[in-house]
């Protein structure tokens, strides 16, 4: 296995990964502003719509915006998750 000299040299981790710029604490891109997720269809239940930081599908990436998670709701296929009950943040405040 070869190795960068240049990156050992510097402190450069060859392991190291580029992160994604984090958002609000509340998941948007702007403060106040949330984010959702769709867990995919299993073949016993239908596809789950979770607040972005629900614990039970916890993946990085591939968010909704609110429009798009409404848009979601509306499909006959998708269901709510009844722990972080997503709908919630479909109201504005």
């Amino acid at each position: 296995m070869l190795h960068d000299r240049g990156a050992v040299a510097s402190g450069a981790d060859a392991h190291q990964v580029e992160r994604p710029p984090r958002y609000s604490s509340k998941g948007g891109d702007e403060v106040g502003e949330l984010r959702w997720k769709i867990q995919p269809q299993r073949s016993s239940s239908a596809a789950l719509v979770h607040r972005w930081d629900c614990a039970l599908y916890p993946v990085e990436g591939g968010f909704l915006n609110r429009e798009e998670a409404v848009i979601a709701m509306t499909e006959p296929d998708i269901e709510a998750c009844q722990i972080c009950r997503p709908e919630t943040g479909f109201v504005d405040g």
